[in-house]
């Protein structure tokens, strides 16, 4: 017999709302497993299907065209999720370049007002030595 640890709560990504896991307790508890074996009778065994036979066949097809149907499904969802991520993303990056636009003109106006402001300095100096 083994004490194993028994963790209920569903993985992160089967959570949709985080308000199911409000009320859920984190109390590891040990649970004991006793297991239960019975005795499989020659009749309950059902034949395996041999390789070369048509019935062998058709079952090895369908299973590897509902395991091939299952990825695809799970790689549009990935796919979905992802073009979602690049659309968050590429928005951040054209705030982003937005603000540095804005920025861009902030300096170079900045750059503007000192020379101008040095001008001025230039001109007052020398009108202050002429007097």
């Amino acid at each position: 017999l083994s004490h194993v640890r028994a963790d209920l709560t569903p993985s992160p990504k089967r959570v949709r709302d985080i308000g199911y896991l409000a009320d859920v307790e984190d109390d590891p508890r040990e649970t004991r497993v006793e297991r239960v074996v019975h005795p499989a009778m020659p009749e309950d065994i059902p034949e395996p299907a041999q390789e070369g036979t048509e019935e062998g066949t058709i079952v090895g097809f369908e299973s590897t065209v509902i395991a091939l149907t299952e990825r695809v499904a799970e790689l549009e969802r990935d796919n979905q999720r992802l073009r979602g991520t690049a659309s968050v993303e590429s928005q951040r990056v054209d705030r982003l370049q937005r603000g540095m636009s804005r920025m861009q003109i902030k300096m170079r106006q900045m750059r503007r007002f000192r020379f101008y402001d040095r001008v001025r300095v230039g001109r007052l100096e020398a009108c202050a030595g002429k007097h």
